[in-house]
């Protein structure tokens, strides 16, 4: 077999390609809704915490997002366990007072492991203050969007 038997010569050099695409800037708008079903006896265990306009929340906040695109959104998810819905009212009440702070204090555009690190931490710090509360015995479940 030849082609077995022959070597090939590979070439080790930088080959410049250009623009991989044309970028284009498109209008968003962001739409948003919440839907809960009450639990039995009407009790309202999972909630929705919606920020649909991340920047003017956090400038009347006074914790302005210098570096972050517009238009920006937070979504939190809350639901509550143990068939309370105690501590899922306290964590969707405060969240923002942990992780606000932490993300208004950047000068610049965190990397997504800087963001994660800072929402371990808010969420750790919450965590903490749930559990010096009347609700630390509820628990409840926390998504991030």
């Amino acid at each position: 077999n030849r082609s077995a038997t022959s070597t090939a010569r590979v070439r080790r050099e930088w080959v410049q390609t250009g623009t991989p695409h044309h970028p284009d800037n498109l209008p968003v708008r962001i739409s948003h809704g919440s839907a809960c079903l009450p639990a039995v006896g009407g009790r309202k265990d999972t909630m929705a915490v919606m920020l649909p306009e991340l920047h003017r929340t956090c400038h009347l906040l006074k914790q302005p997002l210098l570096f972050m695109d517009r238009p920006a959104a937070m979504f939190l998810l809350v639901d509550g366990l143990r068939e309370s819905s105690a501590a899922a009212a306290f964590c969707a009440q405060r969240f923002h007072t942990f992780f606000l702070p932490r993300l208004s204090s950047r000068q610049d555009e965190p990397e997504d492991f800087e963001l994660v690190e800072m929402v371990n931490q808010a969420i750790e710090d919450l965590e903490k203050s749930l559990l010096d509360s009347n609700a630390r015995y509820a628990g409840c479940g926390l998504a991030l969007l």
